[in-house]
């Protein structure tokens, strides 16, 4: 994938390019949320083909948010979080926080995969609590 950068020194505008090809936030939070497995992942992020899914994947372990480990003996293959992955978790969590608080968005059912809804409920449960007390 050739990116074509900002072309700043900001800080906020480099992590912007290195986290902005699409649906690599979701990917992360899957992995934040202990998916390891291809298929998890695809479920739980949702509209994604397994093709660019694997491409993602593969960009994201070039650039050291990713780690692959095969097991030949199984015959299965594990994603894991890296180091720098795993650093950038309390800053996606702050950028969740503040559009729960600060985003006004509606979401109709009609809009939502009901089956990812699941998936996500069925895995794991996060609670977001902004600081004035609103959900």
């Amino acid at each position: 994938m050739t990116r074509r950068p900002y072309g700043l020194v900001c800080p906020i505008s480099r992590a912007c390019e290195f986290l902005e090809p699409r649906w690599t936030i979701q990917i992360l939070t899957e992995l934040w949320n202990g998916s390891t497995r291809f298929n998890d992942i695809r479920k739980g992020v949702g509209n994604i083909s397994s093709a660019l899914l694997s491409r993602r994947l593969k960009e994201m372990e070039a650039l050291g948010l990713v780690e692959r480990i095969e097991d030949e003996a199984a015959r299965t293959v594990a994603l894991f979080r890296t180091e720098k992955s795993i650093k950038l978790e309390p800053a996606m969590n702050a950028l969740a926080e503040w559009a729960q608080c600060n985003i006004e968005a509606e979401i109709a059912l009609a809009d939502m995969d009901v089956s990812i809804l699941m998936w996500a409920c069925g895995e794991r449960s996060t609670s977001l609590k902004c600081r004035g007390g609103a959900p």
